[in-house]
């Protein structure tokens, strides 16, 4: 989950926006027009008082209903761009989602429950994974998966994303336990 949400993170930092490798700006709906999921609510945490630069750290609201609300990133960055410099963030918190865990198993589905590697480009949207383990559901049983790959495009994905009631914490994520997508590539055995 944390990797999918370091897109957002990524694109919105000023690094990124300044020499226009992303075209996000602070206003703009960031999953586009008509989202039939859910939309996004990231948060960025602020790990401690100070970046190494000496800005005072705060939470900031990354995105809010889909809506990116700041470009973030170091006094470099920011001053080119002049917006306010806010540091460089490590945590982040992605609000719950309406859809329980079980309510998304009813469906046939693949539910990954590791990746031996697992990447997302910033770039292009584009994420691909090395199943390790998951579970395959065809509608009637359960089929354990050892091997094979998950791809698609973040970008066109977004739009129909559901995210799980049950949460997942760790030292830089506090999120949904899991996203469903509707339409991503499952390749293997």
């Amino acid at each position: 989950m944390r990797t999918l949400i370091d897109f957002y993170i990524d694109r919105s930092s000023s690094g990124m926006v300044y020499p226009g490798y992303s075209g996000y700006q602070a206003g703009m709906d960031v999953q586009g027009e008509k989202v039939q999921g859910e939309k996004l609510n990231i948060t960025l945490h602020a790990s401690n008082p100070y970046s190494s630069e000496g800005i005072p750290m705060k939470d900031l609201t990354l995105l809010k209903e889909g809506e990116l609300k700041a470009i973030h990133g170091n006094a470099r960055f920011a001053y080119y761009l002049g917006v306010e410099p806010t540091g460089i963030y490590s945590a982040v918190k992605l609000d719950n989602g309406t859809k329980a865990f079980d309510e998304m198993k009813k469906e046939p589905y693949l539910y990954v429950v590791s990746f031996s590697d697992f990447s997302m480009d910033s770039l292009s949207g584009y994420f691909g994974g090395e199943i390790r383990l998951a579970y395959l559901f065809d509608g009637e049983k359960v089929t354990p998966v050892t091997g094979g790959s998950v791809s698609g495009n973040l970008l066109e994905l977004q739009k129909d994303m559901a995210f799980s009631t049950e949460r997942y914490k760790d030292k830089n994520y506090d999120g949904p336990f899991a996203v469903e997508f509707h339409g991503v590539a499952v390749a293997g055995k």
